[in-house]
């Protein structure tokens, strides 16, 4: 097809996932027509022997440069859309505000700094990291109790079950740059008001980990952005009941901001590369974003 045609999705998973946790999204999303390219973070291999000792302190601005890596060696000439889940809805901002993003979709997503993320749920879901002395210098996973309260609570038990087996441990260290942002000396989770990009937000009324408030915050943030409210959904939106109605929402918002886009498109002279319009960030440190 002709590069005005060509709409690559990039989707960033959250904290304790790996992409394959994405799979029922993605496939919704490429039986529309749309390249899928579902990532796994560094140090998110499911199947590394050492996986939770290389993660335990890797920063979101790792996150943040492997994805722009992959952008940068994908080289899309097309519209490019980032969709990223909770933790992934943060780095695909860090993304957007270095690199141009056609549409962002942000699923249950965590905020930049200046977003309170902590309410007597999240910290009752996150008590086993904040039990650990130096935790920021730890991996961590939950056990399948304090998942099934906080991650998994709208999901059926056998389903429960299978996700959780699927889990792996998290960084200690993006944990304590997302939700104590406010005693991070190198800000890693800061960002510039502005980040283009159509953006839709998506929050759930069950969510216990990243709760609505955190959504209603970032509507705030970005007003000019659609947002879609699911009450009876949780923060595990992959495997919930009514979760393909939410992938049909998505892909129909998808469309109608991708055929505007190609209206827009039409009427002017499309650049060549996506890479070639990169702006060029300030120096940027290895582990830590500005």
């Amino acid at each position: 097809p002709d590069s005005s045609s060509v709409h690559d999705v990039i989707v960033i998973h959250g904290m304790w996932s790996h992409s394959a946790v994405a799979a029922p999204l993605c496939n919704v999303v490429a039986e529309r027509g749309y390249r899928v390219h579902p990532l796994n973070l560094p140090a998110h291999d499911p199947t590394a022997k050492e996986q939770a000792r290389d993660v335990a302190t890797v920063s979101l601005g790792v996150y943040r440069d492997a994805v722009l890596q992959y952008l940068d060696e994908l080289s899309p000439k097309g519209q490019v859309t980032l969709i990223g889940h909770s933790m992934g809805g943060l780095i695909a901002q860090m993304v957007a505000a270095n690199y141009p993003i056609d549409h962002l979709v942000l699923l249950n997503s965590a905020g930049p700094a200046g977003i309170n993320h902590i309410s007597p749920s999240s910290l009752l879901s996150a008590r086993h990291v904040f039990r650990r002395l130096r935790f920021w210098k730890h991996a961590h996973k939950p056990s399948y109790e304090q998942a099934r309260d906080g991650l998994l609570n709208a999901l059926d038990e056998p389903t429960a079950r299978k996700v959780y087996r699927g889990l792996i441990a998290e960084s200690g260290r993006a944990f304590a740059e997302i939700v104590l942002w406010f005693l991070d000396k190198g800000r890693a989770s800061a960002l510039p008001r502005h980040i283009p990009g159509t953006k839709l937000i998506i929050t759930a009324g069950q969510d216990r980990i990243v709760t609505a408030s955190v959504g209603e915050a970032l509507a705030a943030r970005y007003p000019d952005a659609t947002v879609l409210e699911y009450p009876d959904n949780g923060h595990w939106l992959f495997h919930e009941p009514g979760s393909n109605r939410i992938f049909q929402d998505i892909a129909d918002w998808l469309e109608s901001v991708a055929e505007l886009d190609r209206h827009v498109l039409a009427h002017h002279e499309q650049p060549k590369s996506k890479s070639l319009q990169r702006p060029r960030p300030p120096q940027r440190r290895s582990s830590a974003a500005r």
